[in-house]
């Protein structure tokens, strides 16, 4: 509320109320600057050239209603309207509030009166109203800002992430043309000159083609880590248990001679990706496999169990493991935690299992000991949510 005299404009067919609207401000707390019209052309030309901090209007003028300049205002811009009338009752008084009046009061002596009273709570609400009016007007204007914003940086990612996808095909393209020929051409030497070459000669052949070979396995990886992060996520229910048989029945497959004790949970059923899945269990599954490799007597288990609020999957076994310290290394690409003559590998199979698992709004962790195994739990975001109760 202005904080010296005030600028009031009465809007009045009456000269005798517009006196006792007058008297009511004469001498009292409020100072007020008070002009007068009496018709709505007349309000309009005066608040057009000379917005007042308040109007007093009468309800019924010679040219229309309050409720008409309320309803729709010409182009002068907002101003707090305490709307008067002789005809008053709850009906009116509602109808002009809800067509924009800050008051609204019935004409008699006593009630004019206490018109400076009702001025000053006017006023103190239109600072209110103004306030609010004034935030929803900057909270408008920084949500159009933040989605411009937001589009533009939407645009700009896609055309780096599709500038980025075809440079990776390119390269990928580019260096696995050469890498069959030094496979090719290696078998070839082998085959051709064997009988030529000494053992030493020999071995330089078969560890330049098992170079070869892990490069091109490394770029088929870094391929699939990429199709991950750029592939839509078509939800729907997967039988988990079903996929995990069968990545160990492939498992098993290539290395008849392991003697592996695997245990799945029946019937573990999710809401996610099928593809994805499947690439996220041969993972891990393909790591708990290839870990449990020098154990005598070989464990895996694939099961769930209720969290906090949330179901958590895992793939346990009772392999190398590691040591917790350097846990914050295992999904990031190309780290490992043990050498690769050891176990061999890429470094780029966990980071995938990593970039599924967020893809569906989840996250994943290990827990482990060295030498005695791993742990790997993954949730799937809301989806995967417990209802009440279940635990």
């Amino acid at each position: 509320m202005p904080s010296s005299r005030i600028r009031l404009l009465i809007v009045e067919d009456e000269p005798q109320h517009v006196q006792l609207m007058r008297r009511a401000f004469a001498g009292g707390p409020l100072e007020a600057d008070i002009s007068e019209v009496g018709t709505l052309s007349d309000f309009r030309a005066a608040v057009a050239d000379d917005p007042p901090d308040l109007v007093i209007m009468d309800l019924n003028l010679p040219d229309g209603k309050a409720t008409d300049v309320l309803v729709a205002p010409p182009d002068y811009g907002p101003v707090p309207v305490v709307v008067v009338t002789a005809f008053g009752d709850e009906r009116t008084g509602i109808e002009a509030v809800k067509a924009g009046a800050i008051e609204y009061l019935a004409k008699s002596q006593a009630a004019f009166l206490d018109l400076p009273r009702i001025v000053e709570s006017a006023l103190r609400q239109w600072e209110h109203i103004t306030r609010r009016r004034d935030a929803e007007a900057e909270l408008r204007r920084l949500n159009a800002e933040l989605e411009t914003r937001i589009a533009d940086r939407t645009a700009h990612l896609e055309g780096a992430v599709a500038e980025l996808e075809a440079f990776t095909n390119s390269v990928a393209h580019d260096l696995r043309s050469p890498l069959r020929a030094i496979i090719g051409f290696g078998d070839a030497l082998k085959d051709e000159a064997s009988g030529k070459l000494d053992v030493q000669s020999l071995h330089y052949i078969d560890r330049m083609c098992d170079a070869a070979e892990r490069m091109s396995r490394l770029i088929e990886d870094l391929l699939a880590l990429s199709r991950v992060n750029r592939a839509e996520i078509q939800r729907s229910s997967v039988h988990l248990s079903l996929i995990a048989e069968d990545v160990v029945r492939r498992l098993r497959q290539a290395e008849p001679e392991r003697q592996v004790d695997v245990h799945i949970q029946a019937d573990l059923r999710v809401e996610a990706d099928p593809g994805l899945m499947m690439r996220l269990m041969e993972n891990l599954l393909g790591n708990a496999w290839k870990f449990t490799g020098k154990r005598e007597r070989a464990s895996i288990e694939v099961a769930a169990e209720a969290g906090p609020g949330e179901r958590a999957y895992f793939v346990r076994d009772n392999g190398a493991g590691f040591d917790m310290a350097f846990a914050d290394k295992l999904f990031i690409p190309f780290q490992r935690l043990h050498g690769r003559t050891e176990y061999p590998g890429t470094g780029i199979g966990l980071s995938i299992a990593q970039r599924i698992v967020l893809r569906h709004g989840g996250r994943i962790w290990a827990e482990a000991r060295l030498d005695e195994g791993a742990t790997f739990y993954f949730t799937l975001g809301h989806s995967e949510a417990l209802p009440p109760n279940v635990g």
